[in-house]
């Protein structure tokens, strides 16, 4: 059983075309493929995506995102948190990046 399997049955209020670019996108910053995100594959993608990613600011979105507090991001937490930008409850994220 994958990391992913069992978090598609809350999909929190998501269109279907809006999951498969969360999963598309968790997959990219999922470096490794172990089902998380770590702080150092977040900062790496951020890189990647030409944001000047500065320690403070990965280190608060990783806290945004990491619901239980693991120092990690899974699919699920990853899920829930691009759930509330696509319903644009998140305007302070893009302040910070």
């Amino acid at each position: 059983m994958s990391a992913l399997d069992g978090v598609f049955n809350n999909t929190h209020g998501l269109k279907q075309s809006e999951i498969d670019e969360i999963n598309k996108s968790f997959r990219q910053f999922d470096l490794n493929d172990n089902g998380y995100i770590t702080r150092d594959e977040l900062k790496q993608c951020l890189r990647g995506a030409n944001v000047i990613a500065l320690d403070a600011v990965v280190d608060s979105v990783l806290k945004q995102m990491d619901w239980n507090h693991d120092g990690r991001i899974s699919y699920g937490e990853y899920l829930k948190f691009m759930a509330t930008i696509y319903r644009g409850e998140h305007h302070d994220l893009k302040r910070q990046l």
